[in-house]
């Protein structure tokens, strides 16, 4: 299995379309989704995978006994207190803002795509400083990260009275196209999109890592800059500077605001092409995950209490806690090569059979204890989705990962996860 390469921008079309002032604009239109549903892409072709594996000598494989137990589990937790986005409290709320209500949900949503388009990769583990008093190595976590993210949001929570700023009114000296029914961003704001589309390398540092990580070390900074050049500059080509705009777009439908951001933002569109010289979108050659895509459409809407419909379609977001969580439950197995590998700390290659294996049997699994969840409704009279159990694997992960209650996880350089 290759890399395949750094997928491309798909072309832009232009429209033109009528303004407040009197004459036309002309403006890019946002690449909507294709016609496949795209988490309904990540769900077939992961079972798919896994059942080609499961006629060879597999790598991964779900043990469907240990789904009962890792179940009743979940449930006992639900009964005492049901499953929620941010118990911790660790991510940007606006609750302290000074401007309407329609300015903070534009700044949540900015926060919340900004987090996690650089939500990946917290290692290698190593020190900031040479020197610690204590020795201690780097302990970058995605929790380090939404705070730090946080607390660089709340700096300017008090302008809310300065935010009159259009659109397209930025560093790039780009006139603006077309006025937003949604007012966007102040330019003093951390996550604005003009900030995030000008935002270089010694910004990064000096404004994010300096401050708000100095004690952590923020691997892959260049790569991160990157995603946030991507994220800001389609914000205000393509949706008139505005997160709120791109959510309208998908009509109250989650898989269709998924299969936006995959369109429209490259550095989101996580999955896996098996032959190079095939088409990406020939889905018989690719391996849907999109982690952070999927991901972002969770947080947007708890975080904004979107309520959007389709919410039960999303997979779980293969990344590396949750099947580092699963294994300990013991519904997914390692060949013992494999094993040895994950627990020696090896790097696992990026594409490789045996990193495609996880990331399927995390999603086919989890889907699976949906369903036998599911089946006891009576219990709680509730509903599960992958969303909600991935959520709570994540966070009991993260806790027993605090206690040092976890085997290792398996590592690969990626920006997907």
């Amino acid at each position: 299995f290759q890399q395949p390469p750094y997928q491309h921008c798909r072309r832009t079309t232009y429209i033109a379309t009528h303004s407040t002032a009197s004459h036309h604009r002309i403006r890019k239109r946002p690449i909507m989704s294709n016609a496949n549903n795209k988490c309904q892409l990540v769900r077939e072709t992961c079972r798919r995978w896994m059942a080609q594996q499961a006629s060879t000598t597999a790598t991964t494989v779900i043990n469907d006994a240990h789904i009962p137990k890792l179940c009743n589990e979940i449930l006992d937790k639900y009964k005492k207190e049901p499953i929620q986005w941010d118990e911790e409290g660790w991510h940007y709320s606006g609750s302290n803002f000074s401007g309407s209500e329609q300015q903070r949900k534009e700044r949540v949503a900015l926060y919340i795509l900004a987090l996690d388009a650089i939500n990946f990769c917290f290692w290698p583990v190593r020190e900031r400083k040479e020197n610690h008093a204590d020795d201690s190595v780097n302990k970058l976590e995605y929790d380090t990260l939404a705070v730090a993210l946080k607390r660089w949001a709340e700096q300017d929570d008090g302008d809310g009275d300065e935010h009159n700023h259009s659109a397209g009114d930025n560093d790039h000296g780009v006139e603006s196209q077309i006025l937003s029914h949604h007012e966007v961003a102040s330019r003093s704001y951390a996550f604005a999109p003009p900030t995030l589309a000008s935002m270089t390398v010694s910004k990064m540092n000096e404004q994010l890592v300096n401050p708000y990580l100095s004690d952590h070390y923020l691997d892959n900074i260049e790569k991160r800059c990157e995603l946030w050049n991507e994220l800001g500059n389609v914000l205000m080509n393509r949706f008139d500077g505005s997160a709120l705009n791109m959510i309208d777009q998908a009509h109250g439908y989650a898989p269709n605001l998924v299969g936006i951001i995959t369109e429209n933002f490259p550095g989101f569109k996580d999955c896996v092409v098996l032959d190079d010289d095939k088409d990406d979108d020939d889905n018989q050659n690719t391996i849907w995950f999109l982690k952070r895509a999927q991901i972002a459409v969770g947080d947007l809407n708890a975080a904004l209490q979107l309520q959007l419909n389709g919410m039960e379609e999303l997979t779980c977001f293969a990344d590396y806690r949750v099947p580092q969580i699963l294994r300990k439950a013991g519904v997914l197995q390692y060949s013992p090569e494999l094993a040895k590998a994950v627990d020696g700390n090896e790097e696992i290659e990026r594409n490789s059979v045996e990193e495609i294996s996880i990331r399927a049997a995390t999603v086919v699994s989890v889907d699976r204890i949906v369903q036998e969840l599911n089946k006891r409704q009576s219990q709680t009279n509730h509903t599960f989705t992958s969303v909600e159990v991935d959520w709570h694997l994540w966070q009991v992960g993260e806790r027993l990962n605090q206690q040092g209650g976890l085997d290792p996880f398996h590592r690969v350089r990626t920006h997907f996860y």
